[in-house]
């Protein structure tokens, strides 16, 4: 059931340089409740903090559970259908649990998952003939990989295994102040690729790809921390990432494949700046002299600009009523209404569409 462990965060993780969350030295169960009555703790909530605390120290020095799992295949006509069963082989430091706890835990469990895990090793054979007794179908809905937020930032480069704790907080800052991307400022802190941000990526991705692969990340951050323990050599790194990219300073884009806008590109653009009062920043400065700048522009603004020009519309239209008289009918109308409600008829109802119109509506359901 136990078996000694030694734990350590990486490099790269927040956690080195902080304690683990743990008990200050071994003692046994039945130890537990004096434990915390020599250390006043009497807060409930306090007492249920230690003994989850007590049992994770536990439990981290106690065998990996093992599992027996089969994997299995059939065919009904021309199509195959695979299921996974497990069951537990030895418990190692599940065993750890109170009876009590395990049953918790099982009930947080997927159904489906619980019913798979019962009688799960099965005395099959290849080319064995089983019986259909039921067959159920069911629609499963998954949703599109969410957007990255600003809090997910940190927790992803952990998962990665890229940077260090000491740099997370300046990349953020730094791709928003180069415009690779954006954060939106509402309580979710969306993490947005801009356009200029896109087109790095793709740069890179035609032409030197190593520079933006995870694994060649991770390789020269440890490259860098034996520079720092003087284990290896800068200019040994320097020479070896000169090799791969000789070229790298003529790098360019390919002029011949960027097209300057249409005049009806450029001329929506203009007018989208003018409705919204927007500054060009600099991502879409070029947005004459590239078409795919112009687009990336409209991508992002067609849809307010849009709801602009509904609302500015409807305002339009409300103050060309009230320039506007009233027709001939709308008159009668109203005229029939205050004698119908013993009301006087607003002042200059004859002279502007709006006024009437308002004066009807409030008393043709009365």
């Amino acid at each position: 059931m136990y078996l000694k462990r030694e734990y350590k965060a990486g490099k790269q993780s927040q956690a080195e340089a902080h304690e683990a969350i743990r008990i200050t030295h071994p003692h046994t169960t039945e130890d537990l409740e004096s434990i915390v009555y020599n250390a006043n703790i009497t807060n409930q909530d306090a007492l249920k903090l230690y003994q989850l605390i007590f049992e994770r120290t536990i439990e981290s020095q106690g065998k990996n559970a093992i599992y027996d799992k089969q994997d299995l295949l059939f065919k009904i006509k021309n199509e195959y259908f695979k299921c996974s069963v497990k069951g537990l082989k030895s418990a190692g430091f599940l065993a750890m649990f109170s009876k009590k706890e395990l049953e918790n835990d099982e009930s947080n469990d997927d159904k489906d998952n619980k019913e798979k895990e019962q009688n799960a090793q099965f005395n099959l054979k290849i080319d064995d003939v089983l019986s259909l007794n039921d067959l159920v179908l069911s629609t499963i809905k998954r949703n599109a990989p969410s957007a990255y937020k600003e809090a997910d930032f940190v927790k992803l480069l952990e998962n990665k295994g890229i940077g260090r704790p000491s740099t997370y907080a300046s990349y953020l800052p730094t791709l928003v102040k180069r415009e690779y991307i954006s954060i939106s400022q509402d309580k979710k802190h969306i993490i947005t690729p801009t356009h200029k941000g896109k087109r790095v990526v793709e740069v890179f991705e035609n032409a030197y790809q190593f520079i933006i692969d995870l694994t060649y990340t991770k390789q020269m951050e440890e490259v860098l921390d034996e520079i720092v323990e003087n284990k290896s050599s800068y200019v040994d790194f320097i020479s070896n990432l000169n090799s791969k990219c000789p070229k790298i300073e003529k790098l360019e884009r390919n002029d011949d494949e960027i097209k300057p806008s249409s005049e009806g590109q450029i001329t929506y653009i203009e007018n989208i700046l003018r409705d919204l009062q927007l500054n060009l920043s600099e991502e879409f400065k070029n947005y004459k002299e590239d078409n795919r700048v112009a687009k990336a522009f409209l991508d992002r603004y067609i849809k307010e600009h849009e709801f602009f020009k509904k609302n500015n519309k409807k305002a339009s239209s409300s103050n060309n009523d009230e320039n506007r008289p009233a027709t001939p009918k709308q008159i009668s109308f109203a005229e029939m209404l205050a004698k119908k409600h013993n009301v006087k008829l607003p002042k200059g109802f004859k002279y502007s569409m709006k006024v009437c119109g308002d004066f009807i509506n409030e008393y043709h359901k009365k």
